[in-house]
């Protein structure tokens, strides 16, 4: 298992990578949700500053017509951050599955 501090890290690398993931297939980050307050992101920082400030949050995205989402819930295995997205995610949570099984099996000392 993770230390806290390397938890805290390994949450951090998932959610960032699901950010940029979701943007590198088109989507627009159009607002984070840190439990209480919507915010409009305008940018990876201020969004990762929003999703970080308690325990549940939410990201949520944008392409053309489609809108979609993250659901985001800290202080668990680290690797586990991922709670919930919709279906038209897909793609972007299988692009970090690789990265996430890593991180897995390193908590694991796999």
């Amino acid at each position: 298992m993770f230390s806290n501090e390397r938890r805290m890290e390994v949450e951090r690398i998932i959610v960032k990578a699901v950010i940029e993931a979701a943007l590198r297939q088109g989507w627009t980050l159009t607002a984070v949700s840190n439990g209480e307050d919507e915010t409009h992101a305008p940018s990876i920082e201020k969004a990762m500053e929003e999703l970080f400030a308690c325990d549940d949050s939410h990201a949520f995205f944008r392409k053309g017509e489609e809108s979609g989402w993250f659901y985001f819930v800290l202080g668990n295995s680290g690797w586990d951050v991922i709670t919930d997205y919709t279906v038209n995610m897909d793609d972007v949570n299988a692009a970090v599955e690789p990265l996430i099984d890593t991180l897995e099996e390193e908590a694991y000392g796999g």
